[in-house]
């Protein structure tokens, strides 16, 4: 599933790199829960 989002990734973590790494993990943190709900 991840493997498939990794080219949409690619671009999103080129946008986001600006962003402090806590935000970023914190973002990252709701996608994987998004993930685990939708499955």
């Amino acid at each position: 599933m991840l493997l498939a989002l990794m080219p949409l990734l690619l671009p999103l973590s080129l946008v986001l790199l600006p962003l402090p790494l806590d935000l970023l993990m914190r973002i990252l943190g709701l996608l994987v829960m998004d993930q685990q709900t939708l499955l």
